[in-house]
């Protein structure tokens, strides 16, 4: 399951219809769980990611592309 990440100073990224912004963790109220929204396997990178990373990504995946790096985040 996604969890939000919180910076230092107390800010969240939240997706809005007009884009993301960043606001208070304060002023974020939870309605619904994000289990009851999405399918178990639902993938967010199509949230979260640009359409560069995606596309990127899906391009390594199937073929080799030169000039390109993979990091495995832990």
């Amino acid at each position: 399951m996604f969890r939000p990440t919180i910076d230092k100073k107390g800010m969240l990224q939240i997706q809005l219809p007009e884009g993301k912004i960043w606001i208070n963790h304060k002023r974020v109220k939870l309605h619904v769980a994000a289990d009851k929204l999405y399918p178990p396997d639902y993938d967010f990178s199509i949230i979260f990611d640009s359409v560069e990373t995606r596309k990127l990504r899906h391009d390594m995946e199937r073929k080799y592309t030169p000039g390109t790096e993979n990091h495995i985040e832990p």
